[in-house]
């Protein structure tokens, strides 16, 4: 009642100042509450959108894998290889890159690392590549391996390499088919998947080391590493999500990951990213937020100039 007393003996100016800043103030609850809920919903599309492409491209990867292991593992029953016959698994190989023009080189390895022909002429003995990560993975394992970025030794071209085990009729291991996918043909899948524009699609190995990028940046380089953070979201227990955070160009990214194996019981050998940037996904519901706070500020200005110069010329009952 003494509130009620308080607000009647206000004068029409400052009763209509008051019912001002109450219109005020609900229309810039209802606008902020409004405008974050479209912002919430503008980042979950944008995330969605990222994580169908990004499954998109693991997919297209696994087919990779699946045609890598289907070439070695026929070349692998092969009499030339069977024999380990240099010249002749050279002219082998040669002719099936020939073929697959989306390897770098298909090469044959005996135990001990040494490299005992390839697509590309070399004299057997003479490198030996035995540090290469599918060249261990298949001698520890007797599967098909995959290793990480490399830059050939003789094609020259930045590959990811893929092992396979041979064996002979007592099923010892008696060599390893190796097949280097070349990165650059990535950029083929990637223009036909039609990414949305200032988006960003990273593929690195297990390490984080970047494989390929599109589009190319100076600051993100092939062949380094991703940073930390995003190869920690990447790599735990989830085979797929979304993070924020910052990119190698400096830029805020919305990312979406997925991890690709070679079996479902595999450590991930590569990780696939989408990115969009965060600000870009935002901009259409910040401005309309902005404009709409922007309109009410104004209005609510008038109205309050309105109040003060005709109020007076109100007469109260």
């Amino acid at each position: 009642m003494h509130t009620l007393n308080r607000i009647h003996r206000l004068s029409i100016r400052q009763k209509l100042l008051i019912l001002m800043l109450v219109a005020f103030f609900t229309s810039l609850g209802i606008i902020v509450k409004s405008g974050f809920e479209e912002r919430r919903q503008a980042i979950d599309e944008a995330s969605h959108d990222a994580l169908v492409l990004v499954k998109n491209l693991a997919t297209k990867q696994q087919q990779i894998e699946i045609g890598t292991r289907e070439l070695l593992g026929s070349l692998a029953k092969s009499q030339d290889v069977q024999r380990l016959d240099a010249k002749s698994c050279t002219v082998l190989f040669g002719r099936a890159k020939i073929r697959h023009p989306i390897y770098s080189i298909i090469g044959i390895v005996t135990p001990d690392g040494n490299l005992l022909a390839s697509s590309e002429t070399v004299e057997p003995g003479v490198i030996n590549v035995l540090d290469q990560e599918h060249v261990r993975d298949t001698l520890k394992t007797h599967e098909f391996s995959a290793g990480g970025y490399r830059v050939g030794r003789l094609s020259g071209f930045r590959s990811i390499h893929y092992g396979y085990p041979v064996f002979d009729a007592a099923r010892n291991l008696i060599a390893i088919l190796t097949a280097g996918f070349r990165l650059d043909r990535y950029t083929s899948f990637i223009e036909k998947a039609s990414p949305p524009t200032d988006s960003v699609v990273v593929i690195t190995d297990q390490r984080g080391i970047r494989l390929y990028r599109f589009p190319e940046n100076s600051m993100a380089s092939l062949g380094q590493p991703i940073p930390q953070y995003a190869l920690e979201s990447m790599s735990g227990n989830h085979d797929q999500g979304i993070f924020e955070g910052v990119g190698g160009d400096g830029t805020y990214r919305i990312n979406a990951f997925k991890q690709v194996r070679l079996k479902e019981s595999m450590q991930p050998y590569m990780y696939m990213l989408v990115g969009m940037i965060k600000s870009k996904v935002l901009q259409k519901t910040d401005f309309i937020m902005y404009s709409n706070l922007l309109i009410l500020g104004f209005v609510t200005l008038v109205a309050a100039v309105l109040a003060w110069v005709v109020t007076p010329f109100i007469k109260a009952d």
